[in-house]
């Protein structure tokens, strides 16, 4: 219970940081990612027992693709690196549902949610510092 309290702690205050500090950019993926949570909180709660899976997998390769257009029309690094820690995400999904008999390869694939929001957290901080910096330098 602590471990759930902890991940959804981290989890709107990550977010509520990238929607502060980001740009247009970073609040388009924000929106994504919050959608993608409902899609996933949807499934696991009216999806049947054996259905939730697929659901979720598709949430995920949505988020992806979505994640993956921003990585390629943005300036910033984090999302580049986002799509790739979402994209073993979506690895492990499809291993998940192609040997559902390892219910491991389910738990690898929800762990690549964390690394993927902290270098969000710490891209968004370190361009912030960045262009701190470049304000102060003189012209």
């Amino acid at each position: 219970m602590i471990f759930l309290l902890a991940n959804t702690l981290f989890l709107i205050l990550s977010l509520g940081y990238a929607w502060l500090v980001g740009s247009r950019l970073d609040r388009q993926a924000v929106v994504w990612i919050v959608a993608a949570l409902a899609g996933t909180l949807v499934a696991g709660i009216f999806a049947a027992p054996g259905r939730a899976t697929p659901i979720v997998l598709a949430v995920d390769t949505v988020l992806l693709a979505a994640i993956t257009v921003i990585a390629l029309r943005s300036e910033r690094y984090w999302p580049t690196w986002f799509a790739g820690f979402h994209l073993a995400a979506v690895g492990f999904g499809i291993a998940a549902l192609a040997l559902p008999q390892v219910g491991v390869l389910r738990v690898f694939s929800g762990f690549w949610g964390v690394p993927a929001l902290i270098v969000m957290v710490f891209g968004l901080l370190l361009d912030r510092r960045a262009e701190a910096a470049a304000a102060r330098a003189p012209t």
